[in-house]
């Protein structure tokens, strides 16, 4: 295993793929910021910087990764030197691990001068960077277990149409579901809304809201937000998305300190998806700490492709390997979306469900790459949590980069015989 890392890395280094990436990495830090176009906010000038820059990295990263690890094994395979290397008094699954953490090796050092550069830049460029924040979702029962409580009754509701009450209970079940996400509350005026939160800790600073009323998303908003001995006034925003300030006040939530409540006291209707429209925000830590997290998922998505490029390259040439692990790549990229527009499978066409039944074994299969999202998190200031990391360190540079290189490992033999 040692041998084959120090082979893969003097590869790597005398073909100066490392300082390839680092040279595009200073360069997305010191000329992408030159294309954003602030919202006249200092917030929002800092957001569009992180997206774009470390956007560009993460995409440089993720594409290289696939690219490196798809034609690890192609110059042997091609000189026909491959059968060489596995007479070697040391294992398949040991070539191919040494190779990989080479390639991690590889990344680690440009995904964390990435982290240096964007605490350095970031500060003298844009002043004080702003802390994270804890994101807390209300405390509502999982989506599947709300649409399972209701299908027996939207099969026995007489607008059902037939041909929907004899299809399967799963593709029944998916709809609803679907449903329950994008589930809109309505506030009348005068009314008050509430939400549980599962909340531990100091009181949260802000309420971060996603608002429509009936009609418009920008007609005014006028309500009082209170959560335990907090309260917080919007009054006259048009804004789509705002997040509105908690402060201590005398008059306590009536509906239990775990309950954010909304009394809407404008003229017109708020409409709003508990499960999606509403956070607290509750204080977290520096941005220096936050950007460290970021940097370590994105080496464990870094890593996994890295290892399912090393299986492709395994079993084909470098230009199919390539190709292959394009097609997949987008095809994850695209999975979500695909779902998210068609979740009605009943009215589609054929197509149309062979396509969505593909989106979703596809986004199931890559939900460790298709869920993770450090830089959005980054951007926005929502803090990581510690234990999403481990996670991700666990699934994605452990479990299965190991099961790919197994079965990678399996291929390079039978590929020798």
């Amino acid at each position: 295993m040692k041998s084959a890392f120090l082979i893969a890395w003097r590869g790597l280094w005398r073909g100066k793929t490392l300082w390839t990436l680092l040279a595009a990495v200073f360069a997305s830090h010191f000329l992408l910021p030159g294309i954003v176009r602030s919202d006249g906010t200092d917030a929002g000038e800092f957001e569009m910087t992180v997206r774009i820059v470390c956007g560009a990295v993460a995409a440089t990263v993720y594409v290289a990764a696939l690219a490196i690890g798809g034609g690890m094994f192609a110059k042997e395979r091609e000189d026909d030197l491959l059968p060489l290397s596995l007479v070697r008094p040391t294992s398949a699954f040991s070539i191919a691990f040494g190779r990989w953490l080479a390639v991690v090796l590889l990344f680690s050092c440009v995904v964390f001068a990435n982290a240096v550069l964007l605490n350095v830049v970031t500060q003298k460029g844009l002043g004080a960077r702003p802390d994270c924040r804890v994101h807390v979702s209300p405390a509502l029962p999982p989506a599947e277990v709300s649409a399972a409580k209701a299908m027996d009754a939207f099969l026995k509701d007489e607008r059902t149409p037939e041909a929907v009450k004899k299809s399967p209970r799963a593709a029944i079940l998916s709809l609803l579901t679907a449903k329950e996400n994008e589930r809109y509350e309505v506030v009348r005026p005068g009314q008050t809304a509430s939400w549980p939160f599962t909340y531990v800790g100091t009181d949260p600073v802000s309420v971060k809201t996603r608002f429509s009323t009936m009609y418009s998303l920008k007609a005014a908003l006028n309500g009082v937000f209170r959560f335990g001995n907090t309260s917080g006034t919007v009054s006259n925003n048009t804004q789509a998305i705002l997040e509105v300030p908690l402060v201590a006040c005398a008059e306590s939530n009536t509906n239990g300190t775990g309950v954010l409540s909304f009394t809407n006291t404008g003229k017109s209707d708020v409409m709003l998806r508990p499960r999606r429209d509403i956070e607290l925000l509750a204080p977290g830590d520096s941005f220096l700490a936050n950007s460290v997290r970021a940097s370590v998922e994105m080496l464990a998505l870094a890593g996994l492709l890295a290892a399912f490029g090393l299986f492709l390259s395994a079993a084909l040439s470098r230009p199919v390997a390539l190709f292959t692990a394009a097609v997949l790549l987008a095809a994850a990229m695209m999975a979500p979306d695909a779902v998210a527009e068609f979740p009605d499978e009943f009215n589609a066409t054929f197509g149309e469900k062979a396509g969505l039944a593909i989106s979703r074994t596809v986004m199931s299969l890559t939900s460790a790459v298709s869920e993770a999202s450090p830089v959005s998190d980054l951007a926005t200031g929502k803090a990581i949590a510690g234990r999403d990391v481990v996670r991700m360190v666990a699934c994605n540079l452990a479990l299965i980069p190991s099961v790919l290189l197994a079965l990678a490992s399996i291929l390079l033999r039978r590929k020798t015989k």
